[in-house]
């Protein structure tokens, strides 16, 4: 299988990261209320400096010059079937608590499904498919490395993949369907499937501008409900918006959304939206830090590591007082970035996590390097985790389940591969 994988560092999609956020930054129409404190600057910079430092001072406890590029044969169909079936047991059982024990419906309002997303207790059968539900993805990407040419392996595994996307639709969010297409495109490139030509781009371009309208429908259906008339509810969003009170639309972008019908009207007014979204983290980011240096009030881990708290506790393994998973952050419903989830945790002892981080990637990385196939998984996670970063914290929401799964397959698979099941995997 050698060359099967295209690889970049880890570090690299980190650079792409802030690249992207400066260019969308740079063209939307809105500008910033408040504008970045001097605090705000230096926790970044220092952020970013303590992951670059760790990821390349890893470098000496690696000998380069006995890393082979090459990606062997060492998994079966048989293993990729096992997991795709798996897999599908776990989504059927998420299915499965989320339309008859929860009562979630298509015919429920949004606001309805997500009362009952909350609202019911969960045995340890449906927590622990709901956490490795997460590894959806996995088939597809090994099946794209090691067997491309195995039709119905390849069937399979997209259908596995495409089984996120009814969620969205009952919850009325467009982030998991944005995240899912992303996702795609990871794999895609990972596996060598895709090529970035003109025709590819065009592909791309007109995959968004259906999804603009698409994402559309579904903020206007989620919204809607929340004002006296749907017909005003793109211009109600426009301007009560909540990440508008510290990154708001210009005058002029809002006279052409308002003067606006019809598909032209949800492209632009759906760009403008999503590009609010993908940079008013930094300016909460920084709302939050001045907040924080006044109150000292922070969450000391239980803000990022919400999700596996919460898991941990349904399996009994740990109890916590629920009054600490509940603490409030200073402006709720907007995203704070993943360096913001760690300062509203540890304040400026997050730096120190960063600098976590840029060593577990480089590891990450190396093990690819060496050939080990199920890292791929948390190579292709951290992907998009880094390219993100400027914007969400992915690993406080599905992504620490991915992590968790991951790790855990890492785990079993190397304790197969060294015992005498080991023709099991082969």
């Amino acid at each position: 299988m050698l060359n099967k994988v295209r690889h970049l560092p880890l570090y690299v999609f980190t650079l792409i990261g802030v690249l992207v956020w400066s260019i969308v930054y740079v063209l939307t129409p809105a500008k910033p209320v408040i504008g970045i404190s001097i605090e705000t600057s230096v926790y970044i910079f220092s952020s970013f400096f303590a992951y670059f430092f760790a990821y390349f001072a890893l470098s000496f406890f690696f000998k380069r010059s006995n890393i082979v590029v090459k990606y062997p044969v060492i998994i079966s169909k048989r293993v990729i079937w096992f997991l795709v079936f798996v897999l599908i047991l776990t989504w059927l059982i998420r299915y499965y608590d989320l339309f008859f024990c929860r009562g979630i419906s298509f015919f429920n309002s949004i606001k309805e499904n997500r009362a009952l997303l909350g609202g019911s207790k969960l045995n340890i059968v449906y927590v622990l498919a709901s956490v490795f539900k997460e590894l959806y993805f996995f088939p597809l990407l090994l099946t794209l490395i090691c067997f491309k040419k195995d039709k119905v392996l390849i069937t399979v595994s997209s259908l596995l993949f495409l089984c996120p996307l009814l969620i969205p639709f009952l919850r009325g969010t467009r982030k998991d369907i944005f995240l899912v297409f992303i996702l795609l495109g990871i794999i895609l490139f990972i596996s060598k499937t895709i090529f970035f030509k003109i025709k590819t781009i065009l592909m791309y371009v007109v995959v968004f501008l259906f999804l603009n309208v698409l994402f559309y429908q579904v903020l206007m259906h989620r919204e809607s409900s929340k004002f006296s008339e749907e017909k005003n509810t793109s211009e109600e969003i426009l301007n009560k918006a909540i990440y508008n009170d510290l990154y708001k639309p210009t005058d002029r972008i809002k006279t052409i959304i308002e003067s606006s019908e019809g598909t032209k009207k949800a492209v632009i007014f759906n760009t403008l939206h999503l590009a609010q979204y993908y940079c008013h983290g930094v300016f909460e980011l920084n709302y939050l830090i001045n907040e924080k240096l006044v109150t000292k009030d922070y969450h000391n881990g239980y803000y990022t590591s919400y999700l596996m708290t919460r898991f941990f506790d349904k399996l009994n393994i740990i109890k916590l007082n629920p009054s600490l998973l509940r603490k409030n952050r200073p402006r709720q419903n907007t995203y704070i970035t993943f360096l913001g989830s760690l300062f509203l945790d540890y304040g400026w002892f997050g730096i120190f996590f960063m600098c976590l981080l840029g060593g577990i990637q480089r590891i990450i990385d190396e093990k690819i390097l060496n050939g080990s196939f199920l890292y791929i998984g948390l190579y292709a996670f951290f992907i998009i985790f880094n390219v993100m970063l400027p914007v969400i914290d992915l690993l406080r929401g599905i992504g620490s389940y991915i992590v968790f799964s991951s790790v855990i397959l890492i785990m079993v698979f190397g304790l197969i591969n060294k015992s005498k099941f080991r023709r099991i995997i082969e």
